[in-house]
């Protein structure tokens, strides 16, 4: 917890001490909002960890990879040493007896010019791209893709029978025990779902989403007497 936090937590606490240990409304909102601000920031530190283990293992698996040789320049033919060795280095032409050879017709003839095939130079291999690591997607995540799915968009005039619901009438102790047993301490998660119930409209169709799409994502078999109060406090909002 940061220092604001707790400088916040002990002006609650000396209120409540000079207060002889009464309770008002101020008290119970200033309490519930420090909480969830607390929440916010245990998820956001969570979250960091997370991305900084990811971004290492990313460099680590590119620091592995090898980079590919160049290839190694053509060797130029060097003289022999021992032809110029034997007739050295400057080869005397005798004068013919008879004068310079006179050419033949088939040495007039000028021979065909060979053509010259142009050299291709080797080109370099490419080079092995890193292979990019997907992030992990989290439960968080998969809801509210989902949640974005269902979501109706809002049209300017609502019908007769939404604008008569009101908004589910959760208490400070229900919101907490929602928080930390069914939403596994995800005050987002808590926050989108129970945002996406106001907007519905049917009961049938509210408890279908809660049973098929919320529960999946969460392990709710210890805590049965938690759902239940749920589901009771959805069942009071159509008057069930």
């Amino acid at each position: 917890m940061s220092n604001m936090h707790n400088e916040t937590l002990k002006a609650i606490c000396n209120r409540i001490l000079q207060a002889d240990g009464g309770m008002n409304d101020d008290l119970i909102q200033q309490i519930e909002r420090l909480y969830e601000e607390a929440l916010l920031e245990q998820f956001l530190q969570i979250r960091q960890q997370k991305m900084s283990a990811i971004h290492q293992n990313v460099r680590d698996r590119a620091a592995n990879i090898p980079t590919p040789e160049a290839p190694a320049p053509a060797s130029t033919p060097q003289p022999d040493q021992s032809t110029a060795a034997k007739y050295g280095d400057e080869v005397k032409v005798l004068p013919h007896p008879e004068g310079p050879p006179k050419p033949t017709p088939r040495e007039e003839q000028t021979a065909p010019a060979q053509e010259v095939k142009p050299t291709t130079t080797p080109e370099p291999e490419p080079t092995p791209q890193p292979t990019p690591v997907k992030e992990p997607v989290s439960h968080t995540e998969e809801l509210r893709r989902v949640l974005e799915e269902r979501t109706v968009p809002s049209q300017p005039a609502q019908s007769s029978s939404n604008s008569r619901l009101t908004k589910l009438n959760i208490g400070l102790n229900d919101r907490i025990a929602f928080v930390k047993q069914l939403f596994m301490g995800s005050q987002e998660d808590y926050q989108r779902v129970i945002s996406q119930i106001n907007t519905m409209d049917e009961y049938g169709e509210t408890i279908d989403f809660i049973k098929n799409v919320v529960k999946p994502d969460y392990d709710w078999s210890s805590v049965e007497e938690t759902e239940q109060r749920l589901l009771d406090l959805v069942a009071n909002r159509f008057n069930r």
